[in-house]
């Protein structure tokens, strides 16, 4: 449940209307796509196609599982401004998975220094841990564009 990368690239999205998450650093045919956001749905692989599953699918402020915003359509996240909460709703019983704090993505609720930073969004690049350094590995690259929130939320699900 990782995939929650996705859905920091929102505002891009905008741009294009495909987004592709790429292995590694780099948009190059050997960096393979691993998914493909084409508007709010996030499909498996690279391409729209019927073969290409969806995984998910954006509905406003929520998280879906699957092709659909239909009440069978479970809800696994919410975004609630800065953080991306678990299950349906922004209650307090709706876990706080991650906190956004600029291009920062904070593990659990807050943005003090207790909240471990797991991810730093580098222009295209997602970088395992707090830093644009080469020591900060780049696990993703985000081919197109997508809001840092959906970014989060990907990492959280599929990545």
């Amino acid at each position: 449940m990782k995939h929650l990368f996705l859905l920091f690239l929102l505002p891009l999205m905008a741009i294009q209307s495909q987004t592709k998450i790429r292995l590694g650093d780099g948009t190059y045919s050997s960096n393979k796509v691993l998914y493909t956001i084409d508007g709010n749905k996030v499909r498996l692989g690279d391409g729209i196609y019927s073969s290409n599953k969806v995984l998910y699918t954006f509905d406003a402020n929520k998280v879906r599982l699957g092709d659909g915003t239909y009440y069978s359509n479970k809800v696994l996240l919410t975004i609630d401004g800065n953080k991306i909460r678990q299950g349906d709703g922004t209650y307090f019983s709706n876990k706080v998975l991650y906190t956004i704090d600029g291009n920062k993505i904070r593990q659990g609720n807050g943005t003090y220094y207790s909240n471990k930073i797991l991810y730093n969004i580098d222009g295209s690049k997602i970088r395992l841990g707090d830093g644009t350094y080469s020591s900060n590995k780049v696990l993703y690259t985000i081919d197109g564009g997508l809001s840092i929130t959906k970014i989060a939320s990907l990492l959280y699900l599929v990545l």
